[in-house]
């Protein structure tokens, strides 16, 4: 954030307003999974595009600006599940410990 050093706090606040705009430009709920996230960036984009509003002379902005909150929250989610499938428990060698790993990962991606 402008080449400033920053605190954790003071980072995690700016990422937390810029989703929270986001969430607004998009007009999704908080807790708005990724597919809902995809679902109204397309629905907005065919509706806002520039080519579909040629006489519109804000639709580039618009379009931008959609761009740019699907942008912020996809990246957002995405790295969500990734840091969730780190969390996955190590794999046991044998056992009772093993059934409930794979009962685990089934239950995660049944």
């Amino acid at each position: 954030m402008n080449g400033k050093t920053v605190s954790f706090s003071e980072w995690r606040g700016e990422i937390l307003r810029r989703e929270a705009v986001a969430r607004r430009i998009l007009g999704i709920a908080h807790d708005a999974g990724l597919g809902e996230i995809r679902k109204a960036y397309i629905r907005l984009a065919f509706v806002n595009h520039p080519d579909k509003n040629s006489r519109d002379d804000d639709a580039n902005l618009r379009f931008a600006n959609l761009v740019n909150a699907y942008q912020t929250l996809a990246t957002g989610a995405n790295l969500a599940l990734s840091e969730e499938s780190r969390a996955a428990p190590k794999r046991p060698q044998s056992g009772e410990a093993q059934e409930d790993y794979m009962a685990w990962w089934r239950k995660r991606f049944a």
